[in-house]
Parts: C-alpha cells; sequence; structure tokens
C-alpha cells in the first residue's frame, strides 16, 4: 500500500520486494573520497553468491547470520522504465533508512543520507530515464554509531538502533516542474472551509485545477506560484468532522498543466481531516471540545522485523491498543512510518510524533552540527506529515538535560521552527527533569516523564505502589507554584515492566502481577484527577534495548514494560487496563 500523497497522472512505482544484497564488513571507509565511486560496493555486489538477496523493507541486522552486526550492506535493485521524454525527471523517495546511506544511481553519488528514520527523497537525473535504459541503483547503508557520520543516534540511547531500509521506496517521474506538496488546514469545521497551500519545485506561471473526495476537478486556473507557493481558501462540500470515534477523512487532488498543453503533467492527492486541534487553558481541544488522552508510547519494533513492521502488524498494533481503550499513541522516539499514519488516521487514533532524541546533553547543545541536523529533521517531519489528522502535537528530544541553561537556545530554536512550520498544532517535549527543568514556557503542553513504584524513591521498601499517588499529587503542586499550573498536563511515559510468564505469588518486581497493579494504579490516578489532560502509559510492547553490560537493568537486553511482549502476546495488565479504561467516562 502506498502511503499518501499518492498520484493517477505522475508515474509513481513501488519498489518493495528483493534486492541484490552484499555484507561488506565492519571496517569499510565511508571517507569523502571512498564514497566519490560506486565501484566497490559494485564490486561487492557482482561478487556476492548468485541469489544473494534480501527484502526491502528490512532490516539487514535481523537477518540470520547478521542479528546484532554492525557495518556496512550494499542493496542493488533496477529502476523501472518509464515514459521515455527528455522532459522528465526522477524522484526516489525513502520513508526512512538507518543509521546513514549513500544512494547511487548508474555509479553517481547522488544523495548522503545522515537523519535516521527521516523520509527523503532524491533527484535522478534525466538521463537516467531513457526508454531503453533502466538505471542501477545501489544504496549503501550503514549501522555503525559514529557522531560525526551519524549524529543523531548513539549507542547509549534506550531503543535498538537497526540498519537497513526499513521503510517503503517508490520511484516516480516528474516533469521540469513538478508539485512538491500540497498542505491543507482546517480553517472552519462546521462549515469546511480550508486553506490550501500549493508548493511547486520551481516558481512560475502554470494552471491548476483541484477537486475534492475524488469528485472530478474543476476547470483549470492559471496562476503564478512563487517560491513559498500559493495559497487558496476553498470548501470541502459534504463537511464531515474528523475525531477518534468517527474518523471521517477528505481527499483532494491538485493537477498542474505547463507549457501550454493539453493535459496536465503532474498531479498530488492528498488525504486529510476536518479537524482543530488547540490549547485553552488548562484543556487540549479537538474541534472545540476538551478531550483527555489516553494510550501508550510505542516503539516501532519487533524480533523478525525491528522497525521494518509490515502492514498487517501496523493495523495489529493499532487494534490491540484500541481494545484497550486507548485513543492516543506517543511515536517514540523519532518520525513515525507514513503507513502507520494513515492507519491512524483511518481508525481514529490520535499521535505525538517526534523527532530522534533520548537524553542529549550539553556536548549536543553545543555541537553546531547536531543541533543544525536535528532541527532540518523537525522541520522536514512536519512537512511530510503535517496534513495526517490524527497527529494532534508535535514533540522533540524526549527527556534531554533541560535543566542546564545551554539547552535552552536548541529546545527553544525547535519549538521556534516547529511553529513556524506548523502553527495549527501544539507544542511539548517529554521532560524527566522537573521540578528542575528551565524550558517549560517554551512548550504549550507540560509532558513529564516519571516511574515512582518503579525506579523507588525508598530501594528497602516491597511494592511502593503508594509512591505513585505521592509524586503525582507533588507535580500537580510543584507546577502550580512553578506558574504552569494553565498548562494542559501529560504523564508522558510512567510504567513497569514485567517478563511475559512471570506470575510471582510475591507478586514483586519484574512479575505480571506487580505490573497489573502498577498499572491499575497509574490509570486510577489519570481517571481521578481531571487535571491529567493525557496519560501515555510506557510502553506499548517490550522492544530491543542495550546489547552491552547497561543491559543489566534490562533483562533479556529488552524494555520489558510493555503490556504486550515483543510478539504482542498480552501480559496481565493489558486485561485489567482494558477492563479499567474501556468503561471508564471522561475520555475523548
Amino acid at each position: 500500500m502506498n502511503a499518501y500523497p499518492r498520484h493517477t497522472v505522475r508515474p509513481d512505482v513501488c519498489l518493495d520486494g528483493s534486492w541484490e544484497f552484499a555484507w561488506l564488513g565492519s571496517d569499510v571507509d565511508l571517507s569523502q573520497t571512498a564514497l566519490a565511486s560506486a565501484r566497490v560496493f559494485r564490486t561487492a555486489l557482482d561478487a556476492a553468491a548468485p541469489g544473494i538477496r534480501t527484502v526491502v523493507p528490512g532490516c539487514f541486522d535481523a537477518l540470520p547470520g547478521l542479528a546484532g552486526a554492525r557495518g556496512t550492506a550494499a542493496y542493488r535493485t533496477v529502476l523501472p522504465a518509464l515514459p521515455a521524454d527528455p522532459s522528465l525527471g526522477g524522484r526516489l523517495l525513502f520513508d526512512g533508512v538507518g543509521l546513514w546511506a549513500a544512494v547511487y544511481v548508474d555509479g553517481e553519488l547522488l544523495h548522503v543520507q545522515r537523519k535516521p528514520c527521516s523520509p527523503f527523497a532524491v533527484t535522478v537525473p534525466a538521463r537516467t530515464r531513457a526508454a531503453d535504459q533502466r538505471g542501477e541503483l545501489i544504496v549503501v547503508i550503514d549501522n555503525r554509531f559514529d557522531t560525526e557520520r551519524s549524529p543523531l543516534q548513539e549507542n547509549y540511547f534506550d531503543f535498538y538502533a537497526y540498519g537497513g531500509i526499513f521503510r517503503p521506496v517508490r520511484f516516480q517521474a516528474v516533469p521540469g516542474r513538478y508539485l512538491t506538496g500540497v498542505r491543507v488546514t482546517t480553517r472552519d469545521v462546521e462549515s469546511g472551509m480550508v486553506r490550501v497551500r500549493v508548493n511547486l519545485s520551481e516558481p512560475g506561471k502554470g494552471a491548476l485545477a483541484f477537486g475534492f473526495d475524488g469528485a472530478p476537478p474543476g476547470e483549470p486556473v492559471a496562476v503564478e506560484v512563487p517560491e513559498e507557493g500559493i495559497e487558496l481558501d476553498l470548501t470541502v462540500p459534504d463537511p464531515r468532522p474528523w475525531s477518534a470515534d468517527a474518523p471521517n477523512l477528505h481527499s483532494f487532488q491538485v493537477l498542474l498543466w505547463a507549457g501550454g498543453g493539453p493535459l496536465p503533467v503532474d498531479d498530488m492527492i492528498i488525504r486529510f481531516g476536518l479537524r482543530t486541534v488547540e490549547v485553552e487553558g488548562s484543556s487540549i481541544r479537538l474541534n472545540g471540545s476538551p478531550v483527555r488522552l489516553f494510550g501508550w508510547n510505542r516503539h516501532e519494533a519487533h524480533p523478525q522485523y525491528g522497525p521494518a513492521l509490515p502492514l498487517t502488524q501496523l493495523e495489529h498494533d493499532i487494534r490491540l491498543m484500541k481494545d484497550a481503550g486507548a485513543n492516543f499513541v506517543r511515536g517514540s522516539h523519532y518520525p513515525q512510518d507514513a503507513r502507520f499514519l494513515d492507519l491512524c488516521d483511518e481508525m481514529g487514533m490520535m499521535v505525538w510524533e517526534e523527532s530522534i532524541g533520548w537524553q542529549q546533553d550539553e556536548r549536543h547543545f553545543a555541537d553546531e552540527e547536531y543541533c543544525r541536523l536535528i532541527v532540518e529533521q523537525q522541520k522536514e517531519m512536519i512537512e511530510a506529515h503535517a496534513n495526517h489528522p490524527s497527529i494532534v502535537m508535535w514533540g522533540f528530544q524526549n527527556e534531554l538535560h533541560s535543566e542546564k541553561a545551554s539547552a535552552r537556545p536548541l529546545i527553544s530554536r525547535l519549538a521556534e521552527v516547529t511553529r513556524e512550520t506548523d502553527p495549527g498544532r501544539p507544542v511539548t517535549f517529554a521532560t524527566c527533569r522537573f521540578p528542575h527543568d528551565l524550558c517549560l514556557d517554551l512548550v504549550d503542553i507540560v509532558s513529564i516523564n516519571m516511574y515512582p513504584g518503579w525506579y523507588a524513591s525508598d530501594e528497602e521498601e516491597y511494592r511502593p505502589l503508594e509512591e505513585i499517588r505521592e509524586r503525582v499529587d507533588r507535580l500537580i503542586a510543584e507546577l502550580e507554584s512553578q506558574g504552569h499550573g494553565a498548562k494542559p498536563l501529560i504523564l508522558s511515559e510512567i510504567g513497569a515492566g514485567a517478563i511475559y510468564g512471570v506470575r510471582d505469588p510475591h507478586a514483586g518486581h519484574w512479575s505480571e502481577e506487580y505490573q497489573s497493579d502498577y498499572l491499575l494504579t497509574v490509570c486510577g490516578e489519570f481517571l481521578n484527577k481531571p487535571r491529567i489532560n493525557g496519560l501515555a502509559l510506557w510502553q506499548f510492547c517490550d522492544c530491543r534495548t542495550y546489547g552491552s553490560a547497561r543491559a543489566l537493568r534490562r533483562p533479556r537486553g529488552f524494555n520489558n514494560k510493555g503490556i504486550v511482549d515483543e510478539y504482542r502476546r498480552p501480559k496481565s495488565a493489558y486485561g485489567v487496563v482494558a477492563d479499567l479504561m474501556t468503561g471508564a467516562d471522561g475520555r475523548g
């Protein structure tokens, strides 16, 4: 299934499937000089044993024989033959790779990607598009930790960093001037008034026609599109609001004429929902009505697939969360698979999406290149995903050291670029530094990570569940005393670990019984305290994390706080939470 945007005029071919594959090992030189030619990678692919292939999307370090490997791999496939037209160029669209990639077509280096999980596009020169020529595409992936080559993800992060082309790849033919983006923003839900912004690859004259919900587009209208794009106010016929309970969706198609020809040269179909989200006082409002958010933090992870989850698994995950009463998921801690966001749109699951991060410190704040790349990723994520009505807030930088004054310039810049790129959604970041955090004035929603009763204050106390109530009460009081009492509050991480199948009459740490009692207490606090606007339990499924001695706090090398295990087998807590929350009043 191609994620949105989609096309009917523009040739658009999914490249997912079996690609040639070669493992190059852990000592490949990836300096700029070595990257100048594809020869070494082509030679390795030519020398690979016949039939050595792998599936894209996929993670090479989840494959038998390469599980846990860190190094360089080369992938190769052939670009499809598309119409022979000298005016047509090509675009390769990657939805996400890790950790680092170089893209070659016919031996020419076209792009180096340094931002894990970010969607990106690669322009392919028109000379590769002749009808009798099918271009050779080589993608080099490296998953070694290197703060100079790929500084956004490091070994200390508490989630495993997979290597591979782990999200879909598409190839498109585009004219000299083509549509690069269409953004639909709701102006008025009830009347269906929207503001549409259309962007072209180059500014200039053209003609545009529009159509909603599959209806034939109207007559083309001549326009002059500036570099920043053109904005139009339109009205959706038969408008139907989007919400978690009624996830109604609309589509919008733009057709582009250029050069005076009788037929459109390009088109783009996006999908959107009529809905507004805003902060009013201490409440979060969807379509003007207060909403309370309940759900989980979720990593894109599976023992066999890594983050390269098949579509059926994505749907399965959402169904499991919704069946337990969820209307909300935090995509932790990186930009999400566009197919997952499409499903959240369709199934009525509200989303917090954030750029990659985990406990960045002063070293990162002082690194100009790190700051440049993370701001880039934040902007690119928003531009790629802003049409998804399911996304109700943008976040960044999970648990960074925001108690340090040196963090403030980066947080301020991230908040600024988020609001510049999309002024229509609240901004937040999850902090574990409260009450010492220095940057909560920069966000619209205060989001707190805390684990009372798990990482207990009194390590000698057995089953310290009372800590949960005490900490929540103290948190609310301290927010008020610091002047943040008028902002919405989300408990953005809270949870307890359990090993699937560990049943213990003592009901202690790591038992399913303790996790059940813990989450029952947390959910009770949420239901009984309207001051808490949102609860994102940590976490949906167990997922692989450290493989070093740091795993001594992570049995099996997994973060075991999932309410289901890594294979989505429900733990006892799943039923306990589902019984409570599906009968609860007050959720959105």
